[in-house]
């Protein structure tokens, strides 16, 4: 039955009507991490989202850190404009709640 509501949701949901101000990457390892990014290049070329937000730290928890994926974002077409961080430098390890806690606040 679940198979059966994923594809009704996937055929017949129509796209938001407006665009998002920013899409938050949640960190990624090094080997993961070319989905992630990838999706988010996507979503910014076809005007989905204005701006892509991303952790701002060295690398750890093996994230390999802001640079590097904002690098990877420019050589994917992201513009440096449209590219911001969310300050982790002090954390001592990433997961999903320090990074959402970030996002917030």
């Amino acid at each position: 039955m679940k198979l059966l509501e994923l594809t009704v949701r996937t055929l017949c949901d129509i796209r938001a009507g407006t665009v998002t101000d920013a899409a938050y990457l949640y960190s990624q390892t090094k080997d993961n991490q070319e989905s992630v990014l990838t999706a988010a290049a996507k979503l910014f070329r076809k005007g989905l989202t204005e701006k892509i937000i991303i952790a701002d730290s060295d690398p750890k928890s093996d994230y390999p850190g802001f640079s590097v994926w904002k690098n990877e974002l420019l050589q994917m077409g992201v513009p440096k404009e449209a590219i911001a961080g969310v300050d982790l430098r002090d954390q001592h390890s990433l997961n999903t709640l320090i990074e959402a806690e970030g996002i917030i606040s």
